[in-house]
């Protein structure tokens, strides 16, 4: 994907071969382009682009300064000055501080040739992916781990941190990667690179204001001003607009900002699903709307029988580190659609990003919220784990939570924990399903990513961050007929409808989970796995089929020492364990073959 990757050893000469060798497993698309870049053979970085924005010149020198940058910034000052200039005025005014004052979607690598020292960096919210490894005093650093493996010197394994926080919270945390001996460098984070050694700086964290918090009209003035500004730094580059347009509250919003400072026809809509005719579904309302403001607006339907095809994009593209397997194939395929098909340099598109998550009262609930959990909770997990496994890891899963624990005592009052939380619950959220994917091939060119709106909704009180209550009385306030239906039904296969409507799938399960040398087996006992996925795959509503279903649950709860409240409620937690394991599989086969 793209980024920046490249090798910092300030001791021995990179051999020419590395680099290479590192960006060809990177250049997924046709149009995907490289600069590269060579200091006194102690650092060697390549920058992939793909062409949709401009990201300046590679490299940048200023004075002592060397500045290797990839994505965009959103700081007003850039709309005269380059982004690379930008950074090193902050860099001379502010010294290693200087990227608390950045604003934008980026990775950067910032040189300074006096002081011999290195800040490897990635925005505030992680949005480009930056892995790293340390290899004999090299540090080789990427956008995708699968091209810093094959430098480990040592047999590639799963990292068990990685696998107990995947199955248990669907995402990776606390700087884990799936392989053993990558770490990944999150928003918020730098990599200071000296001679004699490296260390991870914490430069960005959320701070939590009273400031107007008790004055509805002018938090409302301020919002409005935020959300615009918010939209307007997204539409002041020249291209052609395409915004992906819902039902929902946060595209509807984009689109009526957008309608404040352009016209109808200076963008068009789309959207995509199985079926555009569904009543009240996302797809339906959003083409009432375009039809009704004159826009033109573009369906892309799902084909499900074309997903197990696909699943190689998804670890080629995606590292693995989502769980929503199903959705990668249809967003890859339909975003490429959208670019190569209809000619869209900038797509616009909200998702939560824009709107506002529900906060914690507690530890317990902040904990909840950036997705820990207990394994002894997990009990749909318990089910299928082998015993020794599942001790191994519910000792790393506490573990986990206790560095958490011990790093939120660091924060002074409940107000700075919920900061904390906010923070990482959006981290996650990044890797959640839909954004990962439809940010890496646009340069995150999302309005809700706009790191000034971030700041300020974090500071708004807690009554309006809970309810949205100021957000969605702002957005309809400035285009009101946007707001008089909503989508009741969000037109996507769950995954066990895309199991039992294409018998590909189902066979696809079974041989890719129950292979005898898969890694899970490690971890799995595979006869429980395999009366998981029987019991998911059992149709809801075939008479037939139901009574046999029912004649099986005595057996299944002496298998599981479970309680069923409800016969057709079984799949709920089968259907998330499934993906994850999934996921896994295909993401070992990828990386460990």
């Amino acid at each position: 994907m793209p980024g920046l990757t490249g090798i910092i050893d300030f001791k021995n000469k990179i051999e020419d071969d590395v680099l290479p060798e590192m960006v060809k497993v990177q250049i997924h698309e046709k149009f995907y382009s490289v600069e590269k870049f060579n200091f006194q053979d102690n650092i060697h970085v390549a920058r992939i682009k793909t062409g949709l924005i401009d990201e300046g010149e590679f490299p940048y020198t200023e004075d002592n300064l060397v500045i290797l940058f990839a994505g965009e910034m959103f700081n007003d000052e850039c709309q005269s000055i380059s982004s690379q200039s930008f950074i090193a005025s902050q860099y001379k005014q502010h010294g290693e501080n200087f990227l608390n004052n950045l604003n934008g979607s980026f990775t950067l690598l910032l040189i300074d040739k006096g002081k011999m020292i290195c800040y490897l960096s990635t925005d505030r919210n992680w949005h480009g992916n930056l892995f790293y490894a340390e290899v004999n005093n090299r540090i080789f650093f990427s956008s995708e781990y699968k091209s810093i493996s094959g430098f480990l010197q040592k047999p590639l394994k799963p990292s068990n941190n990685a696998i107990v926080s995947f199955m248990t919270s669907g995402s990776l945390i606390g700087g884990e990667a799936f392989i053993e001996g990558i770490k990944a460098l999150y928003g918020g984070k730098s990599l200071m690179i000296t001679p004699v050694s490296y260390r991870e700086v914490i430069w960005w964290r959320i701070k939590f204001t009273n400031e107007r918090k008790d004055n509805p009209d002018l938090l409302y003035d301020e919002m409005k001003h935020h959300l615009m500004k918010a939209v307007e730094r997204r539409i002041r580059t020249k291209g052609n607009y395409a915004l992906a347009l819902s039902g929902g509250w946060d595209s509807k919003g984009i689109l009526a900002l957008f309608l404040k400072q352009k016209e109808a026809s200076d963008i068009k809509t789309i959207s995509w699903g199985y079926n555009q005719h569904l009543p009240d579904s996302d797809g339906y309302i959003a083409r009432d709307i375009s039809d009704m403001l004159n826009i033109k607006h573009f369906w892309f339907e799902y084909n499900p029988h074309d997903f197990p095809l696909f699943t190689k994009d998804y670890i080629r593209i995606s590292e693995g580190i989502i769980d929503d397997l199903l959705k990668f194939p249809s967003s890859f395929n339909h975003f490429k659609a959208i670019r190569e098909v209809l000619g869209i340099e900038i797509l616009l598109h909200g998702d939560q990003y824009f709107g506002y998550d529900d906060i914690p009262d507690n530890d317990l609930e902040m904990y909840e919220h950036i997705g820990l959990n207990y394994l002894e909770n997990q009990s749909f997990l318990k089910r299928i784990l082998k015993r020794n496994a599942y001790m191994e890891l519910d000792d790393i899963n506490r573990e986990i939570i206790s560095s958490y624990l011990k790093n939120a005592e660091h924060y002074e009052n409940r107000l700075d924990k919920r900061d904390f939380v906010l923070f990482y619950v959006r981290k996650i959220f990044f890797q959640g399903p839909g954004n990962y994917f439809k940010h890496k091939f646009f340069i995150s060119r999302n309005p809700g990513l706009d790191y000034d709106l971030f700041n300020f909704v974090t500071s708004l009180s807690g009554d309006f961050r809970k309810n949205k209550y100021l957000y969605k009385k702002v957005i309809c306030d400035i285009e009101p007929r946007l707001f008089k239906i909503q989508a009741e039904s969000n037109n996507e296969f769950s995954f066990k409808e895309m199991c039992l409507k294409n018998p590909g799938w189902s066979k696809f399960l079974y041989q890719t989970l129950l292979e005898k040398d898969s890694i899970l087996s490690e971890y799995v006992d595979l006869n429980k796995l395999k009366e998981e996925i029987d019991l998911f795959l059992i149709p809801d509503k075939k008479p037939s089929l139901v009574r046999s279903y029912t004649k099986r649950i005595p057996q299944l709860k002496r298998i599981y020492r479970s309680v069923f409240p409800q016969k057709h409620n079984l799949e709920i937690n089968s259907g998330r364990l499934l993906h994850r394991l999934l996921s896994l599989q295909l993401t070992f086969k990828e990386f460990l073959k």
